[in-house]
This record gives C-alpha cells, sequence and structure tokens, in this order.
C-alpha cells in the first residue's frame, strides 16, 4: 500500500492491486459503513463533479451568504465551500476524500487545503450538495448514507433547475443515530437549528433567513448596499459644501 504524510500524520492514500486481490469480509458492516467504504472519492476529475451554470450560480451566491453572516454571529463554525474531506475508511487504513459544496463544522477558522479528520477534525455539522444531472444520484443515496456514517448532523440538497429532485430543497436530519427526512413547513422552508437560519429555495437561487424573519444579505445585497452607501455619502458631502457655500454668501451679504 502506499502511504503519505498530511499534517504529520501516515495515511494510506491507495491500496495497491496485490492488495486488492486479497479477500476482504464485509459483513460486520452496517449498510453506511460499506457506502463509506467503497464510495468513490470526489475529484477534480470525477464525472460528478462539473457544474452547470444552474449550479455554479446557485453555490456561488449562497456560500458567501453564509460565510460572512457565520462569521460575523457564529465564530465558532468554519464554512467552506468545495474543499475537499479526508476521512479514513471503516475498517482500513485508507484515505477517502468527499467535497461538500458547502460545509459547516465546529473548527477553527484558519485557511486549510482540505479538511482532514484523520488528523482529529471534528466531524461537519451542516453539509449542502447542490445537486446536477451527473451527481443527482449520488447525492440523494450514497453521499446520504456516507455523511451520516462522518457523522453528519443536517445535511440539505437544493436542485437549482427544479427538474432533477421533488422537492427541490429537501434534506435530512440526524435524530437517534439514523438520518431522518428534514420535513419542511408549510412554505416549504427548511429551519436548520444548528445554523439558527431558515433555508430557502427561492426559484434558482438558495436564500437564507434569520429566525425573526430578516433576509440574510447575499453578496449583490451586499454590493449594492455599498454602492447606496457610497451614493449617500457623496450627497453628504455635497450638502455639506453647499451649506459652507451658504454661509460664505451669507456672511458676505452681511458685511456689505
Amino acid at each position: 500500500m502506499e502511504t503519505a504524510k498530511h499534517d504529520g500524520v501516515e495515511t494510506v492514500e491507495r491500496i495497491t492491486p496485490e492488495e486488492r486481490s486479497r479477500p476482504v469480509l464485509h459483513s460486520a458492516l452496517t449498510s453506511e459503513q460499506f457506502i463509506l467504504l467503497t464510495i468513490e472519492d470526489d475529484t477534480e476529475e470525477a464525472s460528478w463533479i462539473r457544474m452547470g451554470d444552474p449550479q455554479m450560480r446557485a453555490i456561488s451566491a449562497f456560500y458567501p451568504a453564509l460565510y460572512y453572516h457565520l462569521r460575523a454571529t457564529r465564530p465558532e463554525w468554519y464554512v467552506a465551500s468545495m474543499l475537499p474531506i479526508r476521512f479514513r475508511r471503516p475498517t482500513t487504513n485508507v484515505v477517502g476524500q468527499l467535497g461538500p459544496d458547502a460545509f459547516v463544522a465546529l473548527a477553527k477558522d484558519r485557511p486549510r487545503q482540505s479538511y482532514d479528520l484523520t488528523a482529529g477534525e471534528n466531524p461537519p455539522a451542516f453539509v449542502l450538495e447542490v445537486v446536477s444531472p451527473a451527481s443527482v444520484v449520488r447525492d440523494l443515496e450514497l453521499k446520504r448514507a456516507a455523511y451520516f456514517e462522518l457523522g453528519v448532523r443536517e445535511y440539505a440538497l437544493v436542485d437549482p433547475t427544479g427538474d432533477l429532485a421533488q422537492p427541490p430543497l429537501q434534506g435530512f436530519r440526524r435524530e437517534q443515530e439514523r438520518f431522518v427526512p428534514w420535513e419542511p413547513d408549510a412554505e416549504g422552508r427548511l429551519r436548520s437549528e444548528l445554523l439558527e437560519l431558515w433555508l430557502i429555495a427561492r426559484g434558482p437561487d438558495l436564500r437564507l433567513m434569520q429566525l425573526d424573519g430578516t433576509w440574510v444579505p447575499t453578496y449583490q445585497d451586499m454590493r449594492q448596499r455599498g454602492v447606496e452607501l457610497e451614493e449617500a455619502q457623496q450627497r453628504v458631502m455635497e450638502l455639506e459644501a453647499k451649506i459652507v457655500q451658504l454661509r460664505a454668501e451669507q456672511e458676505h451679504g452681511t458685511e456689505g
């Protein structure tokens, strides 16, 4: 077997052809453990990794909104997007990797090249996958089992096209050591107890709302607010200049 070190921890990266020929017993594994043992790695070359415009636009809007909101309100959470999660496959020393479209974990917010469970990182608490035609079966079935076995507590899935999954926003929650369907409210929203936020599908977009009904701003919202703030500051400066001019004219008139 081929090994490598990550952060000082030696792990098995690949099983050699000779080792693949050895018989392996899986009878003691649960179905979730067996899937985690056999699921293919998320790699850049994998066909299901490629995103179309709807999927890319959905995650590109969702991730910054979630990141900046939690950084301001819940700094104990680490928020990442498309970052490989390294894990040890059951009954082996082989390391696999999965790359969620977004995830949140109780961990220090620092730059990472991967999120390494083999090095003792806490398992992700919340995971989001944006389904595509190539990933929908993998996301709904295989990754559901894999994320459960990794310790994920809330797993949300969104279909920005509305053609691949019904309902377009759905998920699973951990209850009594099993995943159960994440029941939406009457408006189709998912309430995240972990994030203390509502997840809301609005057409092709996945939006976030605070529990008090306040929308979490998207990057576009923040940019627009920045433009509006600059415009307001410019108007204030123009008014202040006008006041100075009027006072000067008034003083000049008084002197005359």
